[in-house]
């Protein structure tokens, strides 16, 4: 699935990421809108995030990770992130 000759499994997953995308810029602009976030760069943001899904989808497939262990590493790393965030900027 790492070398998509066909394109098909590529296309079907940037669909999926496009969603994850709008709902997560979506999710830190309204933190923003609300005071929430200082976040200079929300693309980059969100982007970085989205990496960080795509790369721990692969790690949990090639460690046979459980989704609940997946998931509490995504948690960590995305709250870890959000904090950043949250922090007033000197």
């Amino acid at each position: 699935m790492l070398i998509d000759k066909t394109k098909l499994y590529t296309a079907y997953f940037e669909s999926f990421f496009q969603k994850d995308y709008n709902f997560i810029s979506t999710c830190l602009n309204e933190g923003i809108k609300k005071g929430e976030f200082i976040i200079d760069d929300v693309d980059m943001l969100t982007n970085n995030i989205i990496m960080l899904l795509k790369g721990l989808l692969v790690k949990s497939k090639a460690s046979n990770m459980n989704f609940d262990e997946t998931q509490k590493i995504l948690s960590k790393h995305v709250i870890y992130l959000l904090e950043q965030c949250t922090r007033e900027k000197q």
